[in-house]
């Protein structure tokens, strides 16, 4: 397969998936996410802070994975 993105497009496109994915979650574990959203209030910012870089950190080393190896 070959896929040809531009940067915009590709934004985009991740954006609906995150949005998907999310949808999917509050859809089907509502109850779930709640618990999980409501444990963040009592998580310092700096622990919130650092949960936010892990997660920007892994997706930028899936999308680099993803742009060097497979696309």
């Amino acid at each position: 397969m070959n896929f040809s993105f531009s940067l915009p497009s590709f934004l985009i496109f991740s954006l609906a998936l995150i949005l998907i994915f999310e949808g999917i979650l509050y859809t089907a574990f509502p109850s779930t996410v709640k618990k999980v959203l409501e444990s963040f209030v009592n998580y310092r910012k700096e622990k919130i802070r650092f949960l936010g870089l892990c997660f920007l950190v892994i997706g930028l080393m899936i999308i680099y994975i993803l742009i060097k190896y497979v696309i």
